[in-house]
């Protein structure tokens, strides 16, 4: 599991990246751009919403690998929806990977709740890294 707890923080952080590609800073106007990290947002906060409510009657993988569909999908569609399609559909795709990533930091934090119960300051440091340090931690 802990090569996977900085899996939601590409997905968020690959707007970011994708807005440059798409020549956003040269000519599109930042409240568009805005949209679509305020899309990300919500669709994040939906996800884990919703994501809680899901965790009790359905199993942790399955709901990871819903959202993990979710972004594969996603990520597609954005590929194939550069520049010259309307900005709505890239707006809508971003909300999408932001689900994505709400889906799965659901259900990684739910699934490292055992790690925080049984040792709370490496799962602390772990958590609090989402970097190369999870797999050390995993091997102790």
């Amino acid at each position: 599991m802990a090569e996977w707890i900085s899996a939601p923080g590409v997905l968020i952080g690959l707007l970011g990246s994708l807005v440059v590609a798409w020549h956003y800073h040269i000519d599109v106007e930042g409240q568009i751009i805005g949209l679509h990290f305020l899309a990300l947002s919500v669709g994040y906060v939906l996800a884990a919403t919703i994501g809680q409510k899901w965790v009790r009657w359905m199993p942790l993988r399955t709901l990871a690998l819903l959202a993990c569909a979710l972004a594969v999908l996603s990520l597609t569609a954005l590929g194939m929806l550069g520049p010259p399609v309307l900005a709505i559909y890239r707006i809508v795709g971003a909300g999408l990977i932001g689900m994505a990533a709400g889906g799965l930091s659901t259900a990684l934090f739910y699934a490292s709740e055992p790690y925080f119960a049984e040792s709370p300051a490496a799962a602390a440091n772990v958590a609090g890294s989402c970097s190369a340090s999870a797999a050390s931690w995993r091997q102790s």
